[in-house]
């Protein structure tokens, strides 16, 4: 018995699935294959299955990570082709390994903003470099459900411009894990509300540790 890391994307319209809807198509999908998976013992056996982060709902993914746990022999290529052969459009593994980091290692993520080719660049910049960006979002202090302000870009490591004809491209690194973590959508929410500007799309490019990309 042994763990395999798969690195899939999650693109197109499957954005707007949901984690829980992801972890159901992807539960079924390794029971239509014949990968020799691990099942969880007690009256409700199920396929070992554990993601590393979930993607906000809107947003895309390049390199989305989830972990199985297999029986036998089979190789790691040959788990990367029978789950290809059965996905369905949008998602796609684009690799499988043997796991080296721990999910609770992650520190950030890198994403993509991808604005309309028009977007006032200057005001974007000057914004993420006043290092204030406040939002509301719900929270618990003390056993209680608040409302909590909180400021976006209080931990935003780097970002940077692209552009493209097409449009223009926001590289940033966010927080990301179970110590400190922003949700995109929010601050894609609070430029809109504030400054009445946001991205078409959101991409999650990868997931990082102090130590550098998830392996």
């Amino acid at each position: 018995m042994r763990d395999v890391r798969i690195n899939f994307s999650k693109l197109g319209r499957l954005r707007f699935i949901s984690h829980l809807d992801l972890n159901r198509a992807m539960l079924r999908t390794l029971r239509r294959t014949d990968i020799p998976i691990w099942y969880t013992e007690g009256f409700n056996p199920h396929p070992y299955a554990a993601f590393a982060l979930p993607l906000p709902l809107g947003a895309e993914s390049e390199n989305d990570v989830l972990d199985i746990r297999v029986v036998g022999d089979i190789k790691n290529a040959a788990v990367m082709d029978k789950l290809n052969a059965v996905l369905p459009d949008g998602l796609t593994v684009t690799d499988c390994h043997n796991p080296i980091d721990k999910f609770s290692e992650i520190t950030a993520a890198d994403y993509l903003f991808f604005f309309e080719k028009d977007a006032d660049r200057a005001m974007l910049q000057k914004v993420l470099e006043s290092g204030t960006l406040l939002c509301e979002k719900n929270g618990k202090s003390h056993g209680r459900k608040v409302v909590k302000t909180v400021n976006l870009l209080e931990h935003l490591p780097a970002f940077s411009f692209t552009e493209r004809e097409e449009d223009l491209l926001l590289h940033l690194t966010l927080p990301a894990g179970s110590k400190n973590n922003v949700n995109p959508i929010l601050l894609s929410q609070a430029l809109q509300n504030q400054y009445h500007t946001q991205p078409f799309l959101i991409r999650r490019i990868q997931l990082l540790t102090d130590h550098g990309i998830l392996k």
